[in-house]
């Protein structure tokens, strides 16, 4: 869809400078600069379309891997203690299942149904979006 207004927005440059020569034979500029403006704010528009067809969709992706990443490092903070604590003579105690366990229930609970949310939003919401503008 994009290369196809890229290509008549080409097609619409080269018509347009080949119709207005001087009697040099050189292109009239003016004609060229306005066929140029013509072929970029189309396609700044369609950029401009996507890219905010897309915004909802990465919005909540963005924020339910970052949640994720969360997750994961206080469960690598635990699993550094684990391993610290083989090491110590003073052997801490440190709940590595219950650390675990935990991490999956965010996961389930918190992050897996944004990640829902997020496809949800790219498959159905994005196209309503772009068929807005």
């Amino acid at each position: 869809m994009l290369n196809a207004n890229l290509f008549d927005g080409g097609a619409l440059l080269i018509s347009g400078a080949n119709n207005k020569l001087n009697e040099d034979g050189e292109f009239v500029k003016n004609e060229v600069n306005s066929s140029l403006k013509l072929l970029i704010s189309k396609l700044l528009e369609k950029i401009n379309k996507e890219i905010s067809s897309t915004i909802p969709h990465y919005c909540v992706e963005v924020l339910a891997f970052c949640l994720f990443a969360a997750a994961l490092f206080e469960l690598n903070r635990v699993i550094r203690k684990k391993v610290r604590s083989v090491f110590k003579k003073g052997k801490d105690q440190v709940p590595l299942v219950k650390e675990i366990l935990g991490t999956i229930k965010i996961y389930g609970v918190l992050i897996l149904p944004m990640i829902m949310a997020a496809a949800f939003l790219e498959t159905y919401i994005a196209d309503i979006i772009f068929n807005l503008f």
